[in-house]
């Protein structure tokens, strides 16, 4: 095991900080992470000041540190939504790393910055409602203004009319002070100071303000820094999961060739839902990110791919029981199973049918393989959240089993795999959606549960737990991986849910 790696996460989230933990142990690395509670919860941000003076201390026994300069900057995602921290502020803290390099110039520093999405965060019904409304406005004046649509422009007013003024005013000083931030982390990527950077573009869509945005950028890259040394993909929450992998890549020389499949070639060249490329293209910019390579040979990526428009499972109507049964109904059969089957092992699959959460027939099919067949699944968020943290997995796999594979590293391989198949498979399109009508039932809003959370809470848990008897009952995959867990709600509404395992 080489010297722990440094990991400043995007914010406190399970995808943040306990994902990219549990795919370094699959690899048998560790990862040195700040206090938990330096890292904000939900609306309260983190404290850069704090974690600042964290990485002075920790930097000298690490010899790679992945850095999120949103956390960095603003104290987090969701703050880095809102205005409240002054532009100048937020470079003085990024000038930091210029001495963090200078006194320790051996130390590799791979960092991550967000593309701002569309909107704003939703944390009740009546923001969420204004958070569509902007997202449109975004997609209407780009289209006015830079494709001169004169229907857009007639939208535009209407659409424009409908936020109120405050909103609409911080959305745009946030995007405006994040654009510069973005041009700030070029630069520390021109003087060397960062030795790779991911600029991650969040929630988007073909046209919006953010397509001038990634020009200027691209263009800056161009002038100061090579090819090699920056990407620009879709995606947000996985990144430090890819460039975890991408750093061990490099570091141990090892090929990762990732041939991809589709499952529907055709529909491949249509974007995800989000996001603002085709599937396709995504997918080429994932296996490029974290270290990969496309081949027509290599380890296959099953991608399980939509049927355009891609559909958002957080906005369709929930099962009427969480169970096994009543999913396989409530989602349309495809053929998938004889699709799965029909690829060659091993395995890193997509599940790309939904936007936010797993097809439960894809997992039927994949809990009918055995554990040595699947070096990575995924199927959350968006299409880059779900590429991304597969292809990461595989990838550490990959390292694993040419370090010759032992107890430990084939236990965390399992624990991973466990994780996902919990939250992406089982939590997401079936449980949620069933828990969304218990709060509603109870006077809470699934965006923000509050004094509801622990009783909403405990529901999700027995229902989840419930969920994964009945599966180790039928399926091989599932028995095998099986071992105690307990979900939580982390930030208190429905959106994610943290499985723990060591209890």
């Amino acid at each position: 095991m080489s010297a722990p790696l440094l990991l400043l996460p995007l914010d406190d989230r399970p995808v943040n900080v306990d994902a990219p933990a549990q795919l370094a142990a699959v690899a048998g690395e560790r990862l040195s992470t700040p206090p938990r509670e330096l890292l904000g919860h939900f609306l309260q941000p983190g404290q850069p000041d704090c974690l600042l003076d964290w990485l002075r201390r920790t930097a000298p026994a690490a010899g790679t540190g992945i850095l999120s300069l949103d956390m960095l900057a603003y104290g987090g995602l969701v703050a880095s939504r809102s205005p409240d921290t002054p532009l100048d502020e937020a470079l003085r803290r990024l000038r930091e790393l210029r001495e963090l390099k200078a006194r320790q110039p051996g130390l590799r520093l791979l960092a991550f910055n967000v593309i701002m999405r569309l909107t704003i965060t939703g944390a009740d019904p009546e923001t969420r409602a204004a958070g569509r409304d902007i997202f449109q406005y975004s997609v209407l004046r780009d289209r006015a203004e830079r494709l001169e649509e004169e229907k857009a422009a007639r939208e535009l007013e209407k659409v424009e009319a409908r936020i109120p003024p405050r909103l609409l005013e911080d959305y745009l000083a946030a995007r405006a002070r994040n654009h510069a931030v973005n041009r700030a982390a070029l630069e520390l990527l021109g003087d060397g100071v960062l030795d790779f950077l991911a600029l991650v573009q969040e929630d988007t869509a073909p046209a919006g303000l953010h397509v001038a945005e990634q020009r200027v950028l691209a263009a800056l890259a161009e002038q100061r820094t090579t090819p090699d040394r920056w990407r620009l993909y879709a995606g947000t929450d996985e990144a430090a999961m890819t460039l975890l992998a991408r750093q061990m890549l490099d570091e141990t020389g090892i090929p990762f060739p990732v041939a991809a499949h589709f499952r529907d070639e055709a529909a491949a060249y249509h974007p995800a839902l989000f996001e603002d490329v085709p599937l396709r293209e995504t997918v080429r910019r994932h296996i490029d990110a974290v270290g990969g390579a496309s081949a027509m040979e290599g380890l296959t990526l099953a991608d399980h791919t939509f049927t355009p428009p891609q559909p958002d499972l957080f906005e369709m109507p929930p099962l009427p029981a969480p169970t096994w049964e009543a999913a396989l109904a409530h989602f349309p059969p495809t053929n998938v199973s004889t699709w799965l089957a029909g690829l060659p092992a091993p395995l890193i699959i997509a599940d790309l049918a939904y936007c936010n959460g797993g097809d439960p027939h894809l997992l039927a099919a994949l809990l009918e393989r055995s554990v040595e067949e699947i070096y990575g699944y995924a199927g959350w968020n968006t299409a880059g959240n779900t590429l991304g943290t597969a292809l990461a997995h595989a990838a550490l796999r990959s390292i694993a089993l040419a370090r010759r594979s032992n107890e430990a590293l084939e236990r965390a391989h399992r624990e991973a795999l466990l994780v996902r198949i919990l939250d992406d498979g089982l939590y997401q399109p079936i449980v949620r959606g069933w828990a969304m009508t218990c709060a509603e039932e109870m006077g809470a809003s699934p965006l923000n549960l509050g004094p509801a959370a622990p009783a909403v809470e405990a529901r999700v848990d027995d229902a989840l737990r419930a969920l994964w008897s009945d599966l180790c009952a039928c399926y091989p995959l599932a028995a095998a991986l099986d071992r105690p867990f307990r979900a939580t709600l982390p930030w208190e509404r429905l959106f994610e849910v943290r499985i723990i395992l060591d209890f």
